[in-house]
This record gives structure tokens, sequence and C-alpha cells, in this order.
């Protein structure tokens, strides 16, 4: 509890026993028992809270009891409740104006005051009589009924207007709210409470008070029998310090928008009073709220994510300031607290990407003045980013991969890499050094991890998933670490270099041959295979490579089968032999069969002279080059050797003639029938009328598409289940 007001002494030891009492301005009315009222007028001193009272008026005409006393100085009028009647007096004068007659045996009265629409003045009075409740409206110096009697269940023992409607009471008290106060009169002291919540603020012990009125604002009287009080609200910034020390932070809230300051102080303080409110919804363990309240202040997160233990870096956050020392979490707390976290980050961040590109600097406010902040978005986003990380290893670790995805994630790569490293979170450190370019350090842990027997990144697959992405601008990095793969397993190491994806397509295919050719020369011509039959490489370099490389295979599985003939048995035809052998020699003829695009000029030197005396029929019919041939062969050959060649080529050019010729002569003939069937059937209309229905559903043809049966039969195109059968009558 704190002091809000302050009980100052105005009126002792009266003779006269106090049944009522009124104010307005500094005028103070007190009705007594034998029907006297006396008007003080109460003038406060400078720099004190002592008053001076001054006696101006004591009307003794009022030869009733005085049982209550209503001032309305607008209208200079005083309303009084004698002897259970209602009266009306001129306010300077107190000569009588009117009297309510209909308002006999009155016990109580309410009036209220305020401007209509119209900016006129308005005054309201509700007179309870008996179980009754009578209201009039005040005009021409005389009080009119407003609508006829209502019933009550009870004598009401207190009534207050609030707005168009009336509260009534039917137990004894009496209160008075005076914001954000209630302030109220019980047998042995007056009670103030906040109005929301009704928090028990001050209890002012006073003798046997029995009323309380209001004189205007920060003007409160409480009287006894014999005695009136003046409460004086303590200054509200003595109310706040009191409040702040005992952490009632939401009333500090209240009384702080009451002040009178400047905007920019009032502002100031408001901030400052909500960042302690905040602060301490977290020493309190209530962090959801706590986020709540830092996220709508727009707190520095730095100093916010300072409230956690090892989210920031050691030497920035002693650099923070609290307003208290940090509370102790225990391990289910802090898992509570980082959830917490998690959603203001979350709701930082976003509110942080949509500004980055902004010319302006962070707007954030320090959790303690004088506190450093940091304005920069991208180093907030930086630290966001990493605090975002190490919260999701501390509570849902899936989370960290989809993070660490972004493409505008900002986590700083150091504390990040020994985070993860000390979870042992070799997966998501492998996407942090992706995201960020690094990649020699992502393959260089996925070679180290491949290497150990429980680790989940053992074996070579991922680095080669992880090199199929890297793309051309990546070259030397895939060909430094495709090297261990291709010695541990040439055939997913080719898959580096193959895999139907469109950064591995786009890889300098020539770079690659050569890189292959150096490292692993026996993937070489699978390489080119993949490229020629699959890729459709046209290059004359590629196809002129594969060949050689297929003839080198050949010549040196050549030399071992002729070395293994028993001296005599004579080698098989060409493309016959057994094993690999027969295999390469057979892809040779026939890729020299299919293949336009490689140069015979360059190739046909390779073949060394005794290989090609024996071969070179074949080798030059395969090469299509037959009017080259006699170009290509050495000056010393002569005509006999090649006179089988020469036969046999004019032999085939002859065949092929008489065989187009036949083929031709077939293919007009086709082509005259179909052109007889085409006019056949374009000589038959189809004329859909609005009255065509499907055979099959019922249903008009319309605007649908349609097909036609031979027979004439027309049915949606959805209906032709068969083109051959024609659907029959239902």
């Amino acid at each position: 509890m704190h002091d809000a007001y302050e009980s100052v002494p105005i009126l002792e030891k009266l003779p006269l026993q106090i049944d009522c009492i009124a104010a307005w301005e500094d005028r103070l009315l007190v009705g007594t028992k034998p029907g006297h009222l006396l008007l003080y007028r109460i003038k406060k001193e400078s720099g004190s809270n002592r008053f001076e009272v001054l006696l101006e008026k004591s009307n003794k005409n009022f030869s009733k009891k005085i049982q209550q006393l209503y001032v309305v100085s607008q209208f200079k009028i005083l309303i009084s409740l004698l002897e259970n009647n209602i009266y009306v007096h001129d306010l300077l004068t107190f000569q009588q104006i009117t009297v309510v007659t209909k308002a006999k045996s009155a016990s109580l009265f309410s009036c209220d005051l305020k401007r209509s629409d119209s900016d006129e003045l308005i005054l309201n009075m509700c007179v309870a009589v008996k179980k009754k409740l009578q209201l009039y409206y005040w005009r021409d110096r005389e009080f009119h009924e407003t609508q006829a009697d209502f019933s009550v269940p009870d004598v009401p023992k207190s009534m207050a207007w609030c707005e168009n409607s009336i509260c009534v009471g039917f137990k004894r008290d009496y209160y008075l709210i005076r914001s954000p106060y209630i302030i109220a009169v019980l047998p042995r002291y007056v009670e103030i409470r906040t109005f929301e919540p009704r928090l028990l603020v001050q209890s002012v012990e006073l003798q046997r008070p029995r009323f309380i009125t209001s004189g205007g604002p920060n003007i409160v009287y409480v009287a006894s029998n014999h005695f009136v009080w003046r409460l004086v609200p303590v200054s509200i910034a003595t109310q706040i310090r009191q409040l702040l020390q005992d952490k009632q932070f939401e009333l500090a809230l209240q009384l702080a928008k009451m002040k009178d300051d400047s905007d920019s102080d009032k502002w100031q303080q408001i901030h400052h009073i909500q960042n302690l409110f905040a602060f301490n919804l977290f020493c309190q363990k209530r962090f959801d709220d706590s986020m709540q309240v830092f996220a709508k202040l727009g707190t520095d997160p730095t100093h916010v994510i300072g409230l956690y233990p090892d989210l920031l870096p050691a030497d920035y956050r002693k650099q923070l300031q609290y307003p208290n020392p940090l509370p102790t979490l225990s391990t289910a707390e802090l898992e509570k607290a980082h959830l917490a976290l998690i959603d203001y980050l979350t709701q930082k961040r976003t509110h942080l990407v949509k500004q980055l590109h902004d010319s302006e600097p962070s707007t954030t406010s320090p959790l303690v003045e004088g506190t450093p902040i940091i304005k920069s978005k991208k180093k907030l986003l930086q630290i966001i980013d990493t605090t975002l990380l190490k919260c999701y290893l501390h509570t849902n670790v899936a989370l960290v991969a989809p993070l660490l995805r972004l493409e505008n994630n900002h986590c700083h790569i150091e504390e990040s890499e020994h985070v993860l490293k000390k979870a042992h979170k070799y997966s998501e450190l492998i996407i942090l050094y992706e995201k960020k370019g690094l990649h020699e350090k992502a393959l260089q842990v996925l070679l180290d991890q491949a290497k150990k027997a429980n680790s989940p990144l053992k074996g070579h697959e991922r680095t080669v998933q992880y090199l199929q992405r890297l793309g051309k601008d990546n070259l030397n990095i895939i060909f430094e670490f495709s090297l261990w793969v291709l010695k541990a397993c040439p055939e997913d190491g080719l898959k580096i270099f193959t895999e139907d994806l469109l950064e591995v397509e786009n890889l300098p295919r020539i770079k690659v041959l050569d890189f292959l050719k150096d490292s692993c020369k026996e993937l070489a011509i699978p390489y080119l295979e993949h490229i020629i039959y699959i890729w459709e490489e046209t290059g004359p370099v590629f196809h002129n490579c594969l060949i050689q490389l297929y003839r080198e295979k050949v010549q040196a599985l050549m030399k071992e089968y002729l070395n293994s003939l028993p001296e005599d048995e004579i080698p098989v035809p060409a493309g016959n032999e057994d094993g690999e052998l027969g295999e390469y020699r057979n892809k040779l003829l026939c890729f020299l069969e299919i293949s336009t695009h490689y140069q015979p000029s360059k190739l046909i030197s390779d073949f060394p002279f005794d290989v090609f005396h024996c071969v070179n029929i074949s080798v030059t019919f395969l090469l299509k080059m037959f009017l080259q041939t006699l170009n290509l062969l050495p000056a010393n050959t002569q005509i006999r050797e090649i006179r089988v060649f020469l036969e046999n080529v004019l032999e085939g050019n002859a065949q092929k003639r008489r065989c187009n010729q036949v083929m031709k002569g077939l293919l007009h003939a086709e082509f005259l029938r179909i052109q007889e069937q085409r006019i056949y059937h374009q000589e038959v209309k189809c004329i859909i009328t609005e009255e065509k229905v499907c055979r099959v559903c019922k249903k008009k043809i319309g605007n649908s598409a349609f097909a036609r049966y031979p027979n004439g039969v027309v049915v949606h195109y959805f209906c032709c289940k068969d083109r051959k059968v024609c659907p029959t009558e239902a």
C-alpha cells in the first residue's frame, strides 16, 4: 500500500451534530441536525497542506432537520432534503424557491447535471420515496416530472447517476469515485481502493466518518458528527515513486497518464514504467505477458535477449543494465521462457525484414535509460536469428534446419558454428555453411563425418548430393572434393557429373572430361557415353575423344587377345570376341556407324598401319566418308587391295537406288488412296440443331464437343467411350 491522500482537519469539535455536507469550488456547506446551515470558505495556504477556514454565513432559518444537500452552482441553487421533503433554495441568499410537493416522505435523492447536444445544461433528479423512484427535470425554476413512478424491491439507501442510468444501492455505504481511486466511508476509517482492479491502496483512520462529498477536482471532504476533514491528494510524482518501490506498476501507469507534464516527459515516464512492468513480469515468471509488453514498447531486442543466460556474447551482455538482479530459472522455467522469447523474436524478425532496405535506422528504446542500443537493422537481425537458432536447439531442434534454409537468414557464422558443433548438429551445420557460401567447410565436415561409423552422415551420398548442387561457378571445389568419392565408389562418383540436374548439365564438359581423364580415366568413357547418348552432345571434340578411347581400349584388349591365341588359331571376326574386347569393339563399330559428328581426318591417323591394313575396309566403310576414303589411303596402296571395298560400295548404292524407286511408287499409291478417302469423308455433313440430343446421356448437344460415328450417330465427346462401337438406343 502507499499514501494516496493525506487527511487534514477542517472543522474540529463542532458543537452542532453534522448530518450532511456539500461543496463547490472553495466553499463548504454543512447541514446540522438542529437545522442550521453553515457556509465556509476554505483557502489553502501556499507551500503547505494547511487550510484557512472562514465561516461566511450561518443560516438558522431551517427549522427542520437537514438530511441531504446538493449544490448546483451553474443554476445558483441548493437542493436539500429536510424532514423527508425536497426543497430548492437560492444558493446565495438561502431563500426558498420551490418545494417538490409530490416527493413527501422522501428518504434520498440524487442529481445529474449534463449538457445536451445543443450545449444546454440539463438537470435531472431521482427521488426515493419508500419503495418507489420518482424522476424530475429542472426548468423555469421548478422541478417537473419526467415519467410515472416505478417500484424497486427495497428502500434505497444510496443512488448514483451513470449517464442515462441510475445505480441504486440497498446497503449502507457511502463512496466517491475519484479517478483512479474509489474512496469509501466505513465506520472507523476511509478506505481508498483502485477502481480497476479493486486493490486496497490506503486506509485513513478518522473518528467515526459518516459523509463524503466533492467540491471539484482534487477537493474531497469527509465529515463525522462533529468533525470535517479534507482529503488532500499526495502529489502524483510522490505516489509514482512509492508505487514503483512497491512494484505496483499498473497503478503507477494510470497516475503517470494523469500528470500535467509535457507530452514528451509524460511519454518518457510512461515508457519507463512500462519497461519496469515488463521486467517485473519476467521476474514473476510471467514470460508470455512480459514479451507482449516488450513487443508493444519497441524495447531493443538485445536487452530482452539479455534477460536469458547464454544467449548473448558475454562481453556484450556485461554492458547491459537491468533494474534488479535477474531471476534464476529452473530447466522447466527456462524452456517456457525460451518459447515466449521465440514468439517475441519471430514477431520482431518479421517486422525488421520488411524494413531492412529502408534508409532509416532502427527505432528501438533501451530497457534502462543510458544503456546502449543497436541501431543497425542488419546487426539486429543477425542477433535475432542467432538467438532463435539457440532457442530452437533448446526447445525444438526440428525448427533449426528451416531457419537456416531461409534465403534471408542472418545467423552469425562463428557463433552459430560454435553452438551447432557443441550440439553435434552437423547436418544443420552443413546447411549453415551452404547458405553462407562456405562450401569448402561444408564439404570438409561431410568428409570427416563420412568416415565415422556412428555418424548419420556416414558414407559418400551427402557429398555427392552437395557437389551436384554447386554448379559451374564452384568447379574447382567440385573437382577437389569429388576425388575421394571417385576413388571410394566410381559409379556414384560419376553421378556428380551426370545427374539429371540443371546445375550438373551446365558444367563445362570439356573441363570435366579433362579432369576425369587425368584423375579417373576409366570413367571418361561412361561420361562421354552419357553426354552423347543422353544429353545429345554434338561437339566433334567429344565424339572424337570417345572413338579414341574406344580405340585405345580395343588396342589394349586386342593385344592381350592375340597374345593369348594359339599359333594355329585364326582370330574371330571383329566384334565377335568374348568379354570386354567384343563389347568395346562392337561399341566402336556401332558408334562409327551412327555418329555424324566426329572428324575422320583426325581419327584415321590414330590407327597404326599394321592394324589399319587389316581392318581399313570396315573402318572406312563405317566412317561413311566414301569420297574422302581414297584421299585417306596411303600412297602405296594398290587398287586391287581395295577392290572388294569399291565393289561393295557400288553394289550397295545400286541396291539402295532400286529400293528407293520401289518405295517411291508404293508411297505414291498410298497417297492417292488416302486422298480418295479424304474426299469421300469430306462430302458428309453433320448438322447439329438445337433439338439434337446425345444418344448416351439424352442431353442436348448444344455447344459441347461431340463425336460422330460413321453411321451418323452423334454423342457428346465425353460420352464416346469406344470409338469402334456405336451406342444403341436404350
